[in-house]
């Protein structure tokens, strides 16, 4: 209950910048709309998926879920810094 209290808000985080992400190309940008319709749900539902293991495995081996924990944030680190990279690169094609 700890972990999910801690962790759900920067995982779900993750999850609405890819989802955002993903809609925003095909909605904007619809140079291959249905496999960017099919990534708004599949990459969200792999990436949650892959958080509820995690999360499922600090229950089974507490030595490990820290290491794990920390490979998460390390994840959600990096998907903010792809989403504002993706972002002002989309900006800057926009307006110029």
């Amino acid at each position: 209950g700890i972990a999910r209290a801690i962790f759900a808000v920067p995982g779900h985080f993750c999850f609405g910048i890819l989802m955002g992400y993903y809609y925003s190309l095909a909605k904007f940008y619809p140079k291959s709309p249905k496999k960017n319709k099919v990534l708004i749900l599949a990459v969200p539902i792999l990436v949650h998926g892959l958080y509820d293991s995690i999360l499922f495995i600090i229950n089974v081996t507490p030595a490990i879920s820290g290491i794990l924990m920390i490979v998460f944030l390390v994840f959600c680190r990096k998907m903010w810094k792809y989403g504002s990279k993706s972002i002002q690169e989309h900006l800057q094609r926009d307006f110029s």
